[in-house]
């Protein structure tokens, strides 16, 4: 059985934890299928779009997709996460991603709603670099996680309700265009399930991967 899990904790810098929330995720979208498909077949084109609603087509001897090396960005400016020959990514837009939009997913969901930006002015957050841990293996669990920290310092609090996994993807072999493709969106209508950040305070954003036989 494969599993996805998200954990959701607040931390005051003085005080530490302040609030700590659990769900389990039900939110891979059809980019993440076209993936897995492709790294299965072979000769066979896929189309999937990127996080700006352009499609991709890449065959088996172009994809590459990687989830994050994010550079570590706090301080406010935007940090390269690849150089390539047509495009450039930046850190925060690959690894996990926050926003407080709560628009209905679908299969074709290729975005968040309304993603907070990385920055220090009001309504922003600082991404701060993303974690990959190694697969532990434990009895008839595996499992891997993904995890980022990120930072209020715009002087109000801010409001979570979405999360979304972005990969990025080389389109040729050589890395000659990358663009990045979210594979998973989390979104909470409820406002029970909402998460306040605090000015000051650190979001961290866990999802754990795991696969019981």
């Amino acid at each position: 059985m494969f599993h996805l899990q998200l954990q959701v904790q607040t931390i005051h810098p003085k005080k530490g934890i302040t609030s700590s929330r659990a769900w389990v995720s039900k939110s891979f979208v059809k980019n993440f299928l076209g993936i897995l498909y492709r790294n299965m077949i072979s000769e066979t084109d896929w189309t999937t779009f990127d996080t700006g609603g352009n499609a991709r087509d890449y065959s088996n001897y172009h994809e590459q997709y990687n989830i994050i090396p994010c550079i570590q960005q706090f301080g406010g400016s935007r940090v390269f996460g690849y150089y390539a020959v047509t495009t450039t990514v930046f850190g925060d837009d690959v690894g996990i991603q926050v926003g407080d939009g709560s628009a209905a997913n679908t299969a074709l969901t290729y975005t968040l709603h309304q993603i907070i930006p990385h920055g220090v002015a009001s309504g922003e957050l600082e991404y701060s670099g993303g974690f990959v841990g190694e697969v532990v293996v434990n009895g008839a669990d595996s499992y891997f996680d993904i995890e980022r920290i990120l930072r209020n310092n715009s002087g109000g609090s801010i409001v979570i309700k979405e999360y979304a996994i972005v990969v990025a993807n080389a389109e040729h072999w050589q890395g000659a265009a990358i663009y990045p493709h979210l594979i998973v969106r989390d979104v909470f209508t409820e406002e029970v399930d909402w998460v306040t950040v605090a000015t000051t305070e650190y979001l961290k954003v866990s999802y754990r991967l795991s696969v019981t036989v």
